[in-house]
This record gives C-alpha cells, structure tokens and sequence, in this order.
C-alpha cells in the first residue's frame, strides 16, 4: 500500500501497522525517473484511493449500526482471508478501537457485534471476526470462490 507525506496534505503524518509489514521508502525523484517503478505503484495507489473513498462513505453514514457494519465489510475485504466459515478478518481491534474508528463508545460497538451474531451473519473465533459468505455475496462452502483475500 502506498502511503507517506508526499501523498498528503496532513501533518504530521502518520501509520501504524495493524499487521507485519515491509517498508521500502521511496522518494518521488525515484519514482519520477523510473517508469516500471511508476508503473507498479499506479495499481497500489488506486487502491489506496478505492480505499479511502469507502472509508469516507462509511464515514458518513448517519447511523451508527451502518457505520459499524460498513467498517466490518470494509475490514473484511481489505485483511480478510477466506475459509471454510466465511472471512476471516486478519486484524484485531478491540472494541474501543472499532468505537474510536466510528465515533461511537465501546459499549455502543459491544452491543451491536452481539445483535450482528445474533442476525447470524458475523462470528467471533478466537477473538477474531467472521463475516459468513452469504454477508459478502460469496458461494457457500463447496462452491467455486470468486473472491479470495
């Protein structure tokens, strides 16, 4: 994922990495100068703008429960990792980061993650999220998977 103050207008600018990562520092003088370098960054920073803008449109949503929902589906999609229960999110927040993220309190998230297991279409398997199959409009179990994270 490309990221980094030369992409943005915030300062300080920070990351904190929610799972291992490698990082290569890049100048812009180094991209510039190199087209096969330019070219395999344009695929990343699309992402990153496909990302953000789902980031914003959760963001926006008025009520809290599409908030939490969305940044579930959103985790989903960009740390999951398909199994045989569904998809399994590869990052642990605790419910106050999750409440910190959608401007809401601990205890707020903390009922909804129950009523979502409740509606049948999330689990929790050793602290980690599970968002079922038929939630992400994927095959069940036995079918082909198209998506695979």
């Amino acid at each position: 994922m490309a990221f980094g103050a030369s992409l943005t207008h915030l300062h300080p600018y920070w990351a904190t990495a929610l799972n291992d990562t490698d990082l290569l520092p890049l100048s812009l003088t180094e991209i510039e100068s190199s087209p096969a370098l330019a070219a395999a960054l344009l695929p990343q920073l699309v992402r990153r703008l496909q990302q953000s803008e789902a980031w914003l449109a959760f963001s926006g949503k008025r009520l809290v429960t599409d908030r939490l929902r969305s940044l579930i589906m959103q985790l989903a999609q960009d740390f999951g990792q398909v199994g045989p229960n569904g998809v399994r999110i590869n990052v642990r927040l605790t419910h106050h980061q999750l409440a910190t993220i959608i401007g809401t309190t601990r205890v707020t998230v903390t009922r909804l993650l129950r009523d979502f297991k409740n509606e049948g279409w999330l689990s929790v398997y050793r602290r980690q999220l599970i968002v079922t199959p038929q939630t992400l409009g994927m095959p069940v179990c036995g079918e082909s998977m198209v998506h695979s994270a």
